[in-house]
């Protein structure tokens, strides 16, 4: 047991490192999803950036191809279960998110997901996004809520690095 969460540690510090040296912003985006990806062992990785009124205006996804991405269509707006994280800023995690009332606007083409984690990503106190995690063998653990919710952390920081960066370039 101590090996594992050794192990853990050392992959959310090399998750960290990545996001930390990269500035432009659509790459630290791509760059936060396929890292927590990996580091949680999902299938699926997706990060909603989202304005003041709680609807998303970026979805960056990992996991799926770009043809079945473009299969399944519009992104999401933050309905459903998406929408409950958004409004109540808070983490969720389900064992079958296909079983949960709360989720909505599963287009035809999308893949089914079963365990689920959802995790605010906050700056400066504000929430300007989430991280979805879905499908990771044998469901999401407290320990992946922890991990996920201090990845999170790191990653605002990132991200935020990011847009001020942006900004300044121009």
């Amino acid at each position: 047991e101590v090996a594992r969460a050794i192990e853990r540690f050392e992959a959310l510090d090399e998750a960290i490192r990545a996001m930390s040296g990269v500035l432009a912003v659509d790459r630290v985006l791509q760059v936060v999803v396929d890292r927590v990806r990996a580091l949680t062992g999902a299938r699926y990785a997706a990060l909603g950036i989202h304005d003041q009124a709680g609807v998303i205006e970026q979805f960056v996804t990992t996991g799926i191809s770009r043809p079945d991405r473009a299969r399944i269509g519009a992104p999401p707006r933050g309905h459903g279960l998406l929408g409950v994280i958004i409004r109540e800023n808070r983490i969720i995690r389900l064992a079958d998110l296909m079983a949960d009332p709360r989720r909505a606007g599963f287009p035809p083409n999308h893949p089914e997901m079963h365990a689920f984690l959802g995790v605010p990503v906050v700056v400066r106190g504000r929430t300007i996004g989430n991280l979805y995690l879905t499908e990771k063998e044998g469901g999401f653990d407290a320990e992946d809520e922890r991990l996920v919710e201090v990845f999170a952390r790191h990653a605002a920081v990132a991200m935020e690095n990011a847009r001020l960066h942006d900004q300044v370039q121009r």
